[in-house]
C-alpha cells in the first residue's frame, strides 16, 4: 500500500441541482452521493478527515455560478485561512457534522 503524504489535500464540492439521478433510489443525486463514498473510501486508506474538505451548494449546478459561490472556500482551504461567508447556500460537510455558515 502507498503511504499517505500528509501534505496532500483534497477538496470537493458539489450542488444539490448538479443532476437529478438518484440510480440507488436513497434520495440523494448520484454526484452527492458518490462523492461521500469517495470521501469515506480514502478516510478508510488512513486519509485524515483534516485533509478532506467537501462543500455543498444548496440549489447549485454544474454551471460557474455555482463553482464562484465555491471560489472563496476554496481559496480560503488552500491558502489555510477561513473567511466568512456571504452566502446561506454554502455547507461545508465533514464525515462528522453539517456546518452552516455564521
Amino acid at each position: 500500500m502507498t503511504k499517505f503524504d500528509e501534505n496532500q489535500r483534497f477538496w470537493f464540492q458539489c450542488g444539490t441541482l448538479d443532476e437529478e439521478e438518484d440510480s440507488n433510489n436513497n434520495g440523494i443525486i448520484d454526484s452527492i452521493d458518490d462523492t461521500l463514498d469517495l470521501i469515506k473510501s480514502m478516510q478508510e486508506k488512513g486519509i485524515p478527515e483534516k485533509n478532506i474538505r467537501y462543500v455543498e451548494i444548496e440549489n447549485g449546478r454544474h454551471e460557474p455560478w455555482t463553482w464562484g459561490e465555491a471560489m472563496p472556500d476554496f481559496l480560503g482551504w488552500v491558502f489555510g485561512y477561513e473567511q466568512p461567508f456571504d452566502s446561506r447556500r454554502i455547507f461545508i460537510i465533514n464525515s462528522c457534522c453539517v456546518q452552516e455558515p455564521d
